[in-house]
């Protein structure tokens, strides 16, 4: 079987509920530590330990969002939920472009040692808030001094480009643009939307209200492809920082979801690697 109908195969066999509930259900018990500064001051040089402890706190910060995210997902599955569904899946597809772009570059600065590019890489992605660049100030009470200078976060755009060049380099297609593009067309206020209530009849009527669909239209098949990439996004930034107590977590998830696919394709997850 070629690489990328092995890839496809695997997607078709991961279509449901029972892969989200399944990393939802583990993610419950990984281990995420307190994690202690190292005691670098702002001016000096970046250590690799401080760039470990800063990959580390990306990491579990974005392990402990996803499985609160997959909760609320599975609850709106449960209720056949489909429009809010989708834009919940949104959210976690943009998650996994930003592990994508996180491993993909901390890799290249681990590799040449460049802890200051890692932090660089770094601050945006933990600190960045571009509403608190632009407005923070205003809301800051008069008795207080302003808010320290905060940089915009990564752009979205950035992050799905170099998810689908991942695609493209691992599985042979590319279609990262193509689903952000569909996803967020389902989460706007346009005529996508409104498609789900809109039934044009034989005899010219419409009739308005939400139209079953036996989750023709569900996003769970994007999904779960994006659970199966975004924890091995973590499993490689975990990796990089030489973490030994939530990597053990997200490997055994890798596991699990590999188990869940047929023979030739668990073999194709479990060898999978950014």
């Amino acid at each position: 079987m070629r690489a990328n109908n092995l890839v496809l195969y695997l997607r078709k066999c991961m279509r449901g509920i029972r892969p989200i509930k399944l990393v939802a259900d583990e993610l419950s018990s990984v281990s995420l530590p307190p994690l202690s500064r190292p005691r670098v001051a702002p001016k000096q040089a970046r250590t690799e330990e401080l760039i470990q402890w800063g990959t580390k706190l990306y990491a579990y910060s974005a392990i402990a969002h996803i499985h609160k995210i997959l909760g609320g997902l599975m609850l709106l599955a449960d209720a056949e939920n489909v429009p809010a569904a989708t834009i919940v899946g949104r959210h976690i597809f943009e998650w996994t472009a930003h592990a994508c772009y996180m491993s993909g570059k901390l890799k290249d600065c681990y590799g040449a040692n460049d802890w200051e590019e890692a932090w660089i890489i770094l601050t945006p992605a933990i600190i960045g808030n571009m509403w608190a660049r632009k407005y923070g100030d205003k809301y800051v009470p008069a008795s207080r001094q302003t808010l320290p200078t905060v940089p915009d976060p990564l752009r979205i755009g950035i992050a799905v480009a170099m998810y689908e060049k991942y695609q493209l380099q691992v599985h042979g297609w590319e279609e990262a643009k193509d689903t952000y593009g569909l996803l967020s067309e389902l989460s706007h206020p346009n005529a996508a939307c409104l498609q789900h209530y809109q039934d044009f009849r034989s005899d010219g009527s419409v009739a308005i209200g939400y139209i079953e669909t036996h989750g023709a239209n569900s996003p769970l098949p994007f999904v779960n492809w994006c659970l199966i990439d975004v924890m091995l996004f973590l499993d490689a930034l975990l990796q990089l920082a030489k973490d030994t107590t939530a990597r053990a977590g997200i490997r055994r998830i890798v596991d699990e979801l590999a188990k869940l696919a047929p023979n030739k394709a668990s073999v194709a997850l479990r060898s999978a690697a950014p």
